[in-house]
């Protein structure tokens, strides 16, 4: 070993070297090389990847319109990825039924609760190198916290979690409430009609959501994303529904070397639409500055002079779920129909609702659609660092909103 390579180096050496002699690292590390020829990636830590990555095994996945879902994913590979089969028991407990969706390094599973006798949705941290400690800690954390807070219930809970482990290495998983699909898959990038009042109740909602993270928990989402906004089940048999589908349409599937890939299906509601949100996903979480004690914060003003760039704040909160919901807005023609949800006209649960059903009742001008969209932009453009979630909750825009 190099005596004079820089420690970080040094352990990123020994971490990668094992990790390529199991023939483990080969996509990440092209990716990695990528970064490095950009420029990305400088110094020793470049020229540490570029002679490592000429050990590492080749390997192609195929033309991209091939792929199949995680596929797609920079930091998928079938050697550092974990297969989920349906059928499969896993703790002994979580029979998986269907495939609800995937990210850049988990899989989320319906599954059947044999133990309490009921659905719930399995996340498994698929990717061998990330297995989100920090996530767990945070929904710990949540599990944890007595709190009778409204907005507690528009935030996914943790029911259970545990690790399952194969030839090399220990996998975490999460168990849940299973969910519908996320707020982009409800309102499509093609829809034409969207009805406003269901805008301002997600709004309404999901702040109560932010509040109790904040007041409650103590904790900043940092990722309030489209596909971090889920929708509740308000119906059982929508996921019912879907294990029949499965039992006698069974979902598009691949093999990929040991394992298999399946295409993911979406929950349709019986009845109305999807009308309340939950919000999803606390990987990228942190605490705020509520969470540390005066001891601390002080120590920590003493050596830094400030605290204010050591902590998120809730407007960092504010800002994203203002951004995602005005590019949901923007480009659609807004009506009013009060006391009635988006509609759908799902036939089968394979087809996404449409909410271009139904002609609006009262359409929303485009002078008032613009005022609309300019009180978003308010609140995503705010550099007010000391603005709290019950200030927005305050404004006269929320006027008129039953309790939540």
């Amino acid at each position: 070993m190099d005596p004079k390579a820089p420690p970080r180096v040094s352990t990123m050496r020994k971490f990668l070297r094992r990790f390529v002699q199991r023939e483990r690292l080969n996509h990440i590390l092209e990716v990695a090389l990528q970064e490095a020829s950009q420029g990305t990636i400088t110094g020793p830590l470049s020229r540490l990847v570029s002679s490592l990555s000429s050990r590492a095994p080749r390997l192609s996945l195929g033309p991209k319109e091939d792929l199949l879902e995680e596929e797609n994913m920079f930091l998928y590979s079938p050697q550092v990825w974990y297969h989920v089969r349906l059928g499969q028991v896993l703790n002994k407990r979580y029979r998986i039924i269907s495939k609800l969706g995937w990210g850049a390094t988990s899989t989320v599973w319906l599954a059947r609760d044999l133990k309490k006798d009921r659905y719930v949705s399995v996340k498994v941290c698929a990717n061998y190198f990330d297995q989100r400690p920090r996530e767990l800690d945070i929904l710990i954390r949540l599990q944890e916290t007595k709190s009778s807070h409204v907005g507690r219930k528009y935030v996914l809970q943790l029911l259970d979690h545990f690790t399952i482990r194969d030839d090399y290495k220990s996998l975490q998983c999460f168990v849940f409430n299973a969910l519908g699909p996320h707020v982009r898959v409800i309102v499509p990038s093609d829809t034409q009609w969207l009805d406003l009042d269901w805008v301002k109740k997600q709004l309404w909602l999901l702040l109560h959501a932010f509040d109790y993270l904040h007041t409650d928990v103590k904790i900043i989402h940092c990722d309030c994303w489209h596909s971090n906004i889920l929708c509740l089940i308000e119906d059982e048999r929508d996921l019912g529904t879907l294990e029949e589908l499965e039992k006698t349409n069974p979902s598009e599937q691949k093999v990929r070397g040991d394992g298999v890939l399946y295409r993911s299906r979406r929950v349709v509601p019986h009845r109305g639409g999807f009308e309340r949100p939950c919000l999803a996903d606390l990987g990228n979480a942190r605490l705020n500055e509520a969470a540390f004690s005066d001891q601390t914060l002080a120590e920590v003003r003493a050596y830094r002079g400030s605290t204010e760039e050591w902590f998120d704040r809730p407007i960092t909160d504010i800002k994203w779920l203002f951004n995602s919901y005005s590019q949901i807005v923007d480009g659609v023609r807004l009506y009013t129909k009060p006391g009635i949800a988006p509609p759908t006209n799902a036939t089968s649960p394979e087809e996404p609702p449409n909410h271009d059903v139904q002609l609006p009742q009262v359409e929303i001008s485009e002078e008032e659609k613009q005022e609309f969209l300019a009180w978003m932009y308010k609140w995503e453009r705010c550099d007010d660092q000391n603005v709290s979630v019950k200030d927005v909750l305050a404004d006269s825009m929320f006027r008129g909103q039953a309790p939540a």
